[in-house]
């Protein structure tokens, strides 16, 4: 097997993975808003979305891995996940993005060419004051620190 048929058919399988983790992320979400502060969905969601940020990390697709790290550390302390449910219709319009994203990689070459600030009207969201975890942070989140990347994919065309 060639490495463009492997490269093609791991990022294959990336997109099912992330669309399977997508969906879980959304039943969380689903679940919070049925039961406000359960702890057990709050953990599920960070869970879901760490992993969906290791893999999208494996598979080269930064953009999706920093946008999971930051929703991660923007959801992650405990005063956030108290007011997690007043700011679920905005975590659901990130989680729409993640999704969009997902959507735009190119099934060939496995690239997501997307400015990375279509990401930032999400965050901006983040920042207005309607119960959002983060109102007394700064407008724009810390880019989370680099991961060692011991063997990079490349894809081929």
């Amino acid at each position: 097997m060639s490495d463009t048929t492997a490269d093609i058919s791991a990022l294959h399988d990336f997109q099912v993975d992330a669309h399977v983790l997508l969906t879980r992320a959304q039943e969380c979400l689903s679940h919070l808003d049925l039961i406000g502060h359960d702890t057990d969905a709050c953990d599920c969601l960070l869970n879901t979305l760490g992993t969906l940020a290791e893999r999208a990390h494996l598979q080269t697709q930064t953009q999706i891995a920093d946008f999971c790290r930051q929703l991660c550390h923007v959801l992650e302390p405990q005063q956030c996940r108290a007011r997690l449910h007043a700011a679920l219709p905005k975590l659901k319009a990130c989680l729409s993005l993640l999704a969009w994203q997902l959507e735009l990689i190119d099934p060939h070459t496995g690239q997501l060419n997307l400015d990375p600030r279509s990401n930032w009207p999400c965050w901006r969201n983040w920042n207005r004051p309607s119960g959002s975890c983060t109102q007394n942070r700064p407008r724009r989140p810390p880019h989370p620190p680099p991961l060692h990347r011991p063997g990079r994919m490349k894809l081929h065309n």
